[in-house]
């Protein structure tokens, strides 16, 4: 799987269009793989889900997708409250920075800044 997350990487860094010069490269290219993965650990939880056509499914496609929500959990247990927050608002339930910050009373900035630290940690996980 990660072989694939790295490749997928690959092709949307390859495909990225700036609108402004990059400040950092190191931090977009984890934004991008952390988005990676998160869509991959979202369409994975989707589909291990049985349908209604009573799709069977084998255990390994379960034995993995409880792997991948565990060490999701634990990255997310292991992130700050207030970096957790802003992280599961955004790449759990989709919520643009904007929506975050006004739910939250805070500033696009402030949400923008826990996010960056929140990427930067799931990343430093994800490497090790």
């Amino acid at each position: 799987m990660a072989a694939d997350i790295a490749q997928d990487t690959w092709l949307e860094v390859h495909r990225y269009r700036p609108k402004a010069p990059v400040r950092s490269p190191a931090s977009l290219l984890a934004r991008i793989a952390l988005n990676v993965a998160a869509r991959r650990f979202r369409r994975t939880a989707r589909e291990t889900v049985t349908d209604p056509h009573h799709r069977i499914l084998t255990d390994q496609a379960i034995g993995d997708s409880q792997e991948q929500t565990i060490f999701f959990v634990q990255m997310m247990l292991a992130l700050p409250p207030k970096l957790r927050d802003v992280f599961a608002l955004n790449h759990v339930r989709g919520l643009t920075y904007r929506e975050i910050a006004q739910l939250r009373g805070i500033s696009v900035k402030a949400v923008e800044k826990r996010m960056t630290q929140a990427i930067a940690r799931c990343a430093d996980m994800i490497r090790s």
